[in-house]
């Protein structure tokens, strides 16, 4: 059931993409916390209750809450030299990674894990109707990546299995399970592939590869990091000699629990804004 709230505007901050990581933020928000209004990034918001969840968030995009009341639901910061202020009225239900609570002086205890792990039942579902043949391994690049070389991942694709991350997420989530390794520079795609089970490894074909978002992930979650160079003439490299990871199956089943527990917690407080006289 979707929340309305005619009085309190309740709604999460939407990216204006079209790949996977900003999708899969509609899916979280609409589908499983039931909130239909978004705002488009770069909107100034001064009023009602305005959420962050999947992505890179707790950067510049702060200025556009004060003095608007802000809830955090695993969004990561973005290690910029300037530090954003974080608006005094926040909520945060927990973070991506340790390397976020440091950044911003959080107590560790909200360090649990990027909020896409809250979406792992709909991965799992989606992947239940995959019809796709197997694959030894995919490669997933950066959508940036892919937007700035399209003929040099056509010529990688006549070679390998390249999974688009403009699909729509449920085909890629179809594409990510048919694979046996997944190769990723695509941080959500390495969560997708931890979520259905798929060991993956992490590329960059860039030096200006994000690390401390890669590095505030993986801690969360008990992960090595390790950032190989993609060689465009010979895409199978990787595959053959290097040696693919997957999060430890308790710590990831620890972390579903916990955000369980988290989502309960969202929606309570969400139900107490919907009941409140200002949103009759």
């Amino acid at each position: 059931m979707l929340i309305q709230t005619p009085s309190t505007p309740v709604r999460y901050l939407r990216w204006n993409g079209n790949n996977f990581g900003d999708n899969i933020n509609d899916v979280l928000f609409q589908e499983v916390l039931g909130i239909r209004n978004s705002a488009a990034n770069g909107e100034p918001l001064s009023d009602g209750v305005n959420l962050l969840g999947i992505g890179t968030l707790l950067n510049s995009h702060l200025k556009l809450f004060d003095p608007a009341a802000l809830w955090v639901i695993g969004s990561g910061a973005g290690n910029t030299p300037r530090k954003p202020k974080m608006p005094s009225n926040n909520l945060i239900f927990f973070v991506r990674g340790p390397l976020t609570c440091q950044y911003y002086n959080l107590p560790p205890h909200l360090a649990l894990a990027d909020s896409a792990y809250l979406l792992a039942d709909k991965f799992h579902a989606a992947a239940r109707s995959n019809t796709l043949p197997s694959r030894r391994f995919g490669i997933i690049p950066h959508h940036w990546s892919l937007e700035s070389n399209p003929p040099r991942w056509q010529q990688v694709s006549q070679r390998a299995f390249v999974i688009d991350p403009h699909l729509d997420w449920q085909t890629f989530i179809q594409q990510v399970n048919a694979c046996e390794v997944i190769l990723t520079e695509c941080l959500h795609g390495a969560i997708a592939a931890d979520i259905l089970r798929k060991p993956f490894i992490v590329f960059a074909t860039t030096p200006l590869f994000h690390a401390f978002k890669w590095l505030d992930w993986t801690s969360s979650m008990g992960l090595p990091l390790s950032i190989r160079l993609f060689n465009f003439n010979d895409p199978e490299e990787l595959y053959r000699t290097e040696k693919p990871t997957l999060s430890d199956p308790e710590t990831l089943n620890r972390v579903l629990e916990q955000l369980e527990h988290k989502k309960t917690e969202i929606q309570r407080q969400l139900a107490g804004i919907t009941a409140s006289p200002a949103g009759r």
